[in-house]
């Protein structure tokens, strides 16, 4: 995965810490170009000192990285194009694209406006006025980590949301007043609330990595781990494992009960067609490192990636040959 990419998916999981990477970097930077601004010349006339070197050698550095990532973008958009679109029921172990109508796995609700949906994306924002100049400062964000299901006219398949990059237009967003943060009119903190949904039977466009999630065993495993689980909390049901009626549930007595529950598990199997749908799910991969998830078309995505990697080439470009051209004058 590109070093760009990489730290886009930190920055999103860890504002706090990329905040203050960001910041120091600025911060170095500033310093860099002022030291740069008193130093260039002190070689003498046509000359610069190793100082100003460094600085040009970092900034070259940085252009080249931001062209590489051009590439890295425009492969992306290639393969949007190219790659053809899978069935829920036909998919094979590997890089896919399927496309469907969007179902919650588990209930799930947006923590602003309570909407029902499969998955979220939230920033609230707090107006920051700092002397003459002001912003919006986020205060708080986040995502669902929730899978949810993309099902097709054939089936459905788990999307796991986890480190994808997630496209989606924003459904909800209002500015006002805080609460409780001040008297009147004229008090207060000013706010920004905004959300991104895909709500249930949304037609979805996902890219990832199909990988096997569970098999049959580990699910029955799971199934009789939360019955026995949900016995042992309730009294009543202990009650009718309870054989020689001492109030106490014996070694030999748990033992029954497991395998009552574990009889009643397979017999269900036995009675319902298999579902296979929580078998596999699509992710990101360390080799493929591809996983997007869009509201949008693919036409739409693809021309999105290819204005992104079109504006990267130009600033890297820009960069690049601007800084080598200092460096060899």
């Amino acid at each position: 995965m590109h070093v760009l990419k990489r730290f886009q998916l930190y920055a999103r999981h860890h504002r706090r810490q990329s905040g203050l990477v960001m910041g120091l970097s600025a911060g170095a930077g500033y310093a860099a170009a002022m030291l740069f601004s008193r130093t260039s010349w002190s070689a003498g006339p046509g000359g610069m000192s190793p100082a100003a070197y460094l600085v040009l050698a970092l900034a070259l550095v940085i252009g080249l990285l931001v062209l590489t990532y051009a590439f890295s973008v425009w492969k992306e958009k290639r393969l949007i194009e190219n790659i053809p679109t899978s069935k829920a029921r036909s998919l094979a172990m590997g890089l896919v694209e399927v496309k469907g109508g969007a179902r919650p796995k588990a209930r799930l609700k947006s923590p602003v406006t309570m909407t029902d949906c499969a998955y979220y994306r939230y920033k609230i924002e707090k107006y920051v006025r700092s002397g003459k100049s002001s912003h919006w400062s986020v205060v708080d964000e986040g995502a669902s980590t929730n899978y949810f299901y993309v099902e097709d006219d054939t089936g459905r398949v788990l999307v796991d949301p986890v480190e994808a990059d997630v496209h989606l237009g924003r459904d909800y967003q209002w500015t006002g007043t805080k609460p409780g943060s001040g008297w009147g009119p004229f008090g207060g903190d000013k706010m920004r609330y905004s959300e991104w949904w895909i709500v249930e039977g949304e037609p979805v466009y996902v890219i990832g990595t199909v990988t096997r999630w569970k098999d049959a065993r580990d699910d029955r495993r799971f199934k009789i781990a939360e019955r026995l689980r949900a016995i042992k909390a309730d009294q009543e049901q202990l009650k009718a494992f309870d054989r020689d009626g001492d109030g106490a549930i014996s070694a030999d007595e748990w033992e029954r009960a497991r395998q009552r529950v574990e009889q009643d598990v397979l017999r269900e199997e036995l009675g319902t067609p298999l579902d296979t749908s929580d078998d596999f799910v699509i992710t990101r991969d360390r080799n493929n490192e591809v996983m997007i998830i869009s509201d949008r078309s693919e036409k739409e995505l693809a021309r999105r990636y290819g204005w992104q990697s079109a504006g990267l080439f130009l600033l890297g470009l820009g960069l690049t040959a601007w800084m080598g051209a200092l460096l060899l004058r």
